[in-house]
């Protein structure tokens, strides 16, 4: 019975190459279902930037900072998950091969029903379907590409294929010419209710098992030399040029394998008992693994020495949602990023961790839990729970030919020239919304406004300089709050922006997010503490505007001038 999800199952894949024909079978041979052709429907393109929402506090050790002005995701399509005899497929997981991507699926509960798919992902704005096999016995848990053939670990329905010792199963398929899926396979049958996991490194296959069962290593055209190590809940293995690692959990260890002979494992305890039966994953960058462990959250592991540097909780699930939702499915590290998946939080994109922790730009939701994600180059695919999964590009550039430079830190006025201020959010009476010349604390030199702030609560502002009148202008909510200030003519012409976003009475949280400067996006800003951006490479020839969500969150207290964001327009000397 499918009743034990076990873990991963480590497995070198030399075991099929001899019986496996090269062009394959195309046809229904009653277990698995070829199809090359034929899949209108089931990818929806888009271009549409994806918004990353901004989260306000510290999560661990890791800090929610601003978008950088050179990084965007664009979601460039939509895939529904397969349909067969009217039960839907869910994406398990994903690999990435150059202009190819292979996902595999499965089937929750007690069916046995799953597959795998190609998709060339060459043009990344119109990603196509190319092969799909269907298995009408079998779950798939995980993928892996080698040498024009996929390995596949998986479980198979023991109640249809009793001469196998257990449902758990290592599969063989061999892709023809053109690099699609055939029936031609071979299977292997492994220890456990389930092969979790299967990877590919050099000449060898590794694979893990769950319960009861074992991490598996073949070496390719030696069948005889198969070794098996025996460990309980095995969950996934990585491996890079310097380790060999696999994760087992109830209790979570990580297991360092120093020689590919096994002769020496070393473990390390990094967690307590997970959530059983759940699919837990692991990322190698450099001396660091990145593990997904469910209610355990994110863990970062040094190799070297098996210690803990780093580890982000799950999130909080909001009053009345249920706390298995919002839980860490997956990990991906790409280059200088992470990609979180947390259920029905979505997915946390970042900087990794690095000798210095992990920061969290936002959150990618989806109107979905995620349950795994993938990214390799420019692309990110993110699994999701309706069964299907949403294919990203990374854009790492300048956009729009804008010219816009954000840093970190004061800017280095020349002279400052105006300003906008919105604070007191405790509601202290004392004037919520400043603006006028530098400085704006002088009575003299401002107008201002009464405005009730609700808290939580997020308001649309802005900031705007007219540079035939030298008319300042500032909004609260369009008209909820409007001022309007006549500045002299400035001095020096502004061309530097500072942002003070200041988040300082202990459980309140500030974030101005979502800004634009004249049309451009610049990214979100979190105020933990006394923080602060300078911003140059605008034009105020045709007027200057800033615009941007103040999202409030969390106990004020009393505050008034604790709290609050500063906008300042000046002049720096340009070098």
């Amino acid at each position: 019975m499918k009743t034990k999800l076990s873990v991963i199952i480590l497995f070198v894949v030399s075991l099929i190459i001899s019986s496996c024909n090269f062009f394959g079978d195309q046809r229904n041979n009653g277990r698995i279902i070829i199809s090359n052709n034929n899949f209108e429907g089931r990818i929806v393109t888009s271009d549409t930037e994806v918004k990353l929402d901004s989260l306000g506090a510290t999560l661990g050790k890791a800090h929610a900072i601003s978008v950088p002005q050179d990084f965007r995701l664009i979601l460039r399509a939509e895939v529904n998950p397969p349909v067969y005899d009217g039960f839907t497929l869910r994406a398990s997981h994903v690999t990435i091969n150059g202009d190819m991507a292979y996902v595999s699926y499965n089937r929750e509960g007690e069916d046995y029903l799953g597959g795998v798919e190609i998709f060339d992902i060459n043009d990344i704005e119109n990603p196509v379907l190319v092969s799909q096999a269907i298995f009408t016995d079998t779950d798939v848990s995980s993928v892996a590409y080698s040498s024009n053939k996929l390995y596949l670990a998986g479980a198979i329905n023991p109640y249809l294929n009793t001469d196998y010792k257990s449902p758990a199963i290592l599969e063989c398929m061999n892709l023809n010419f053109k690099g699609e899926l055939t029936g031609n396979t071979e299977v292997v049958d492994v220890s456990s209710y389930v092969a979790t996991d299967v990877f590919v490194y050099e000449d060898k296959l590794f694979a893990t098992t769950g319960s009861d069962g074992d991490l598996l290593f073949f070496e390719k055209n030696k069948m005889d030399s198969l070794y098996a190590y025996p460990v309980h809940d095995a969950r996934s293995i990585a491996l890079s040029d310097e380790y060999c690692v696999f994760l087992s959990a109830t209790p979570a260890k990580l297991h360092i394998v120093q020689n590919l002979d096994f002769s020496t494992i070393t473990s390390y305890t990094i967690a307590g008992k997970t959530i059983p039966e759940s699919k837990s994953t692991l990322a190698l960058d450099g001396d660091y693994a990145f593990i997904a462990l469910n209610d355990e959250g994110l863990k970062v592991v040094r190799l070297s020495d098996g210690s803990l540097v780093q580890e982000i909780p799950c999130p909080q699930a909001p009053e009345g949602s249920s706390e298995s939702d919002y839980v860490t499915n997956g990990v991906s590290i790409n280059k200088d990023l992470i990609f979180i998946a947390n259920g029905a939080a979505g997915v946390y994109v970042g900087r990794k961790y690095d000798e210095k922790d992990i920061e969290i730009y936002g959150s990618a939701e989806f109107n979905s839990s995620t349950n795994f994600v993938e990214s390799k180059d420019d692309i990110v695919f993110v699994a999701t729970g309706y069964g299907g999964f949403k294919i990203l590009e990374i854009q790492r550039t300048g956009f729009g030919g804008s010219e816009l430079v954000t840093s970190h830190g004061s800017a280095k006025f020349k002279s400052k020239y105006a300003a906008v201020r919105f604070k007191s959010f405790s509601n202290t009476n004392r004037k919520e919304h400043y603006l006028g010349i530098d400085d704006i604390a002088r009575n003299n030199n401002r107008s201002q406004n009464d405005y009730t702030w609700e808290v939580p609560g997020e308001y649309f502002v802005t900031f705007s300089y007219d540079p035939s009148t030298h008319i300042l202008s500032s909004s609260i909510n369009g008209d909820e709050s409007y001022l309007t200030y006549q500045a002299p003519a400035p001095t020096d012409e502004p061309n530097i922006l500072q942002l003070d976003v200041i988040g300082q009475t202990s459980g309140g949280s500030v974030i101005f997010k979502n800004v634009q400067i004249n049309g451009t996006p610049v990214g979100t800003f979190n105020g933990n503490g006394w923080k602060t951006w300078a911003i140059t490479g605008f034009d105020i020839s045709e007027g200057f505007n800033i615009s941007g969500y103040l999202e409030l969150s969390g106990d004020f207290k009393t505050s008034n001038e604790n709290d609050k964001l500063n906008i300042i327009l000046g002049h720096v000397v340009q070098e």
